[in-house]
This record gives C-alpha cells, structure tokens and sequence, in this order.
C-alpha cells in the first residue's frame, strides 16, 4: 500500500523505492543498523553474534543470532531483494543448527560477539541478567526451539505460502517487510510483520509459549513456578521467583519495616547498604558498601543484585541493593517473611 505525505490542502505520495537504488547494502547497512536496534523487528531480543558460524562442516553464516527473554534463540535472515530469495530454507537450516547450542556455548558466543564490538561486560552475566534466571536454571531455561525472524523488502507467493505451512506444523517464523522510502533527502523505512498477521500474532505466540513452558517443565525437576504478588487491590504480573521477592521485600520497605529487620528473617545475606540516596547503579558503586548481615564493608559483586533505578530500596537516609540469587530455599523464606508480617497485606499465588 503507498505511503501518503499529509499535507494542508492534499496527500502527496512518497516514493517507493528499492534498496538497490538507494544503495542500501545488505550486510554494512541494512544488517549493521537492525543489530543495534534489533527491537524494530524483534522487541525483546538479545543480538548475541552477528555472521555467526560454528559449524562443523559448514561454511554457513547466521546474519544476526539473539534470544528472546523467555530463552527461545532467535534466527535473522535478512535480504534487501524484493521477493526474499531462498531465506526461508535458509532460516530453517540456520535455525536447525542453532537449537544444538548450550548456554555455556551461548555464553562464548556471546563473550566473542561483545569483544567483536568493543563492548565491556560479562557475557554470562548479561544473559543470566536478559533471562531473569538464577545460575542453575540457565541451562535449562535456554529452548531447543528456535524461532525465526525473516526480513526482506518483500515476499514472494511461494515463500510466503511455504511459511504459512511450515507455521501449521510447529514452527515459528515470522516475517517482516521492510519498505524504502524516499522523500527529498530523507529516507524512511515501513516496517510491517505480515505473518503471523499482527491481529492473531499475539494468541498464537502466548498459546505457543505456554505449551513450551509445559514441555520444559516435563523435561526436568527445576522450578520454573512463577508467583504472583497482590497488595493494595494490586496484582503483579506472573514473576520467577527472585522478582517475587523482590516486590515483596520492597513493599515492606515501603511499610517501614527496615531492610536490617528483613534480613533477619531471611537468615541470609541478601542485602548490600550504602549510605546515601543513590539512584543509579554507578552512582550506587562508588559509594562505600557494608554487607547487611556480617557488617563487612568491601568490593561487591553488583551484578548478582538488583541495581536498575527502579530496583534499587531506598530507606532511613541509606540506599540499599537486593540480591537476584534465589534457590531451592526461595518458598521457604518467602513464607517466613510473610509469617513475620501477617499484617503487611501481603498475598502470593503460584503460577505455573
């Protein structure tokens, strides 16, 4: 459908045009620019490495690998052609291949993608972080299902057809049209998902997840239960259990109940304090840090604790941070914390 310039008195058509008269190349531009914002096409994915190839045998390069939060890996094939070429079999060798990796192979692919890029930062610990998953759930939460992401300019009939079949027999694919346009100096891009279509994306995708989620938990004995924490007419989302704690932990803060008293209760060193109201991460870091339970003042591994602004419990003139590592214990304490204050309004529910 053309693309119209609204204007006072008319609507002006913008022109269309193909990525060859732009010279829009496909790897330095069109696969550059989506790897540093890849939530154009994919929002909620991790780019972990970009022409990745690690096959035995195979010379085959994947344009651009992520993961999405729930652990599913993610194939990029990207063409500026107008009918999209072979990516669909090409998406699905691609995506065959990637299933067999672990997350400790993740994670090297991952810690070689950042030093390509002249990024700091610890893989594992990034990913763990875009997971939202303790260390010991890592491997199991990382799914052998692949989906597929397969941007172009445009689709042909018989790639579309053989996506919309390969769809009906458990695949995921989707497909995004990225259209050129050109308006003066300006260029523009119209970005559309034409399959799944948008209005039966959403149905399709939380029903697929949910029998994923099932699968998973029949394959192995972790917990992956999810809580859900109501306070104050109040529902959260269903949250993995170390982000259960947290808003219960930070809604008892909130009543006044001192982060020091809290610790008591959890008989675990969940908490570091800084004095001081800090609101960042950085600004939390430079400041001396004492650990809550053994009054130890020393360098902090602030990458196992909550440190987003919003994360961040702030109480009595201090700034405190809470760990993200939880475990087998996790009902146990979270029960004792609710049991300690019966009065705090506090209600969870489990979730699968």
């Amino acid at each position: 459908m053309p693309l119209f310039k609204f204007g006072e008195h008319e609507l002006t058509a913008v022109k269309r045009r193909s990525m060859a008269e732009l010279n829009i190349r496909e790897r330095t531009d069109l696969q550059r620019l989506l790897r540093d914002n890849i939530e154009v096409i994919s929002p909620g994915t991790l780019v972990v490495s970009e022409e990745y190839t690690g096959w035995v045998g195979s010379l085959r390069r994947i344009d651009l690998l992520g993961i999405d939060r729930d652990g599913t890996l993610v194939v990029f094939e990207l063409k500026r052609t107008e009918d999209g070429g072979h990516m669909d079999l090409q998406g699905v060798r691609y995506a065959a291949m990637a299933s067999l990796l672990s997350f400790k192979e993740l994670v090297a692919v991952f810690a070689a993608h950042l030093e390509k890029a002249g990024r700091d930062g610890d893989a594992e610990a990034l990913l763990r972080d875009h997971l939202d998953v303790e260390a010991e759930d890592c491997e199991a939460v990382v799914a052998a299902k692949v989906r597929i992401v397969l941007a172009s300019p445009d689709f042909g009939q018989e790639l579309t057809t053989t996506v919309l079949w390969l769809n009906q027999h458990g695949l995921d694919i989707r497909c995004i049209r990225m259209v050129p346009y050109e308006d003066g100096e300006s260029v523009y891009l119209d970005v559309q998902q034409i399959i799944p279509v948008p209005e039966a994306a959403d149905y399709v995708i939380k029903l697929r997840e949910k029998e994923e989620r099932k699968e998973v938990a029949r394959q192995g004995d972790r917990d992956f239960t999810r809580f859900i924490v109501a306070h104050a007419g109040n529902r959260t989302a269903a949250l993995p259990k170390r982000r259960a704690m947290l808003a219960i932990v930070k809604i008892l803060v909130g009543q006044g109940h001192a982060p020091e008293d809290l610790q008591v209760v959890m008989r675990m060193n969940r908490f570091i304090k800084a004095a001081g109201h800090w609101r960042t991460k950085e600004e939390f870091a430079r400041a001396p840090m004492l650990s809550v339970r053994d009054g130890i003042s020393g360098d902090f591994d602030l990458d196992r604790f909550f440190t987003a602004e919003s994360e961040l419990i702030h109480h009595g003139g201090n700034t405190y941070v809470f760990s993200h590592q939880w475990g087998s214990k996790t009902r146990e304490i979270m029960k004792a914390l609710l049991d300690r204050y019966p009065n705090a309004g506090i209600k969870v529910e489990e979730t699968s």
